[in-house]
């Protein structure tokens, strides 16, 4: 369950349900450490943050007021932004402040590492994606499924993307929160998103069409003068071969 299921069952807020399950009796130190992977990992999939504007985030960049994530420093005009946190990723991100040790400070790194310092680019593909990748790949495992293909940092800001057009965002929209200067990475990754649903849907439409057009082939049978036999359709007769 999310912590909001949790603090709306509860009826109280979110930090206070992490609060009191942090001093509930019996729980091990583990138990009550903050874990950030969760965090980042919404927080990737969720704001389409580049990787290197995560591992920059400070905790007054995070506007849980306005629902609104600051990305101050960038390397264009257009990468300067205020992303909008969808409500399960501010849910997400309030029960993660609520669960810090020590008091959350305006200017201190909102996702550091376990000594404090701040994440890199290749911390945050090897010390969160990577294990969370393998973790999820041993799950589809047990259940019969393939593994993912190779999944990068920037796989979870691509994907956000494209589900923003799925949802029916327009590109400006998206231009906006993503900070894409040129409009050619952004149509492109719509053009790619209306390709296949169009894809979708006219795969369906035509198998709906073949269905009504093609005879059943249930309980057909080969005769031996090489027609089609029905015996238990409508009008039982042999069809020549073609």
């Amino acid at each position: 369950m999310s912590w909001a299921r949790i603090a709306e069952d509860l009826d109280v807020a979110i930090s206070t349900a992490v609060y009191l399950y942090r001093r509930s009796p019996g729980l091990t130190d583990a138990a009550h450490t903050p874990r950030p992977r969760r965090a980042i990992i919404a927080t990737l999939g969720c704001s389409g943050l580049r990787a290197g504007e995560l591992c920059d985030l400070d905790w007054q960049d995070i506007d849980f007021a306005h629902g609104v994530i600051h990305v101050r420093d960038a390397k264009t005009e257009a990468g300067a932004r205020h992303v909008h946190m969808t409500p399960s990723l501010r849910d997400e991100l309030l029960a993660y402040r609520a669960a810090q040790d020590e008091p959350v400070l305006p200017h201190a790194p909102a996702f550091p590492t376990r000594t404090g310092k701040r994440r890199t680019r290749h911390n945050l593909l090897q010390r969160v994606v990577a294990p969370t990748v393998r973790r999820i790949n041993e799950t589809r495992a047990e259940e019969g499924s393939p593994p993912f293909p190779r999944i990068t940092n920037h796989t979870f800001r691509r994907t956000y993307i494209s589900l923003l057009f799925a949802v029916g965002a327009d590109p400006p929209y998206v231009m906006s929160q993503v900070g894409h200067e040129d409009a050619k990475t952004t149509l492109n990754i719509y053009a790619q998103v209306l390709r296949r649903r169009d894809r979708t849907h006219v795969g369906e439409a035509f198998d709906r069409l073949m269905t009504d057009a093609l005879p059943s082939s249930r309980g057909a049978r080969i005769t031996s003068q090489g027609g089609l036999d029905r015996p238990n359709g409508p009008g039982h007769h042999a069809l020549p071969r073609p």
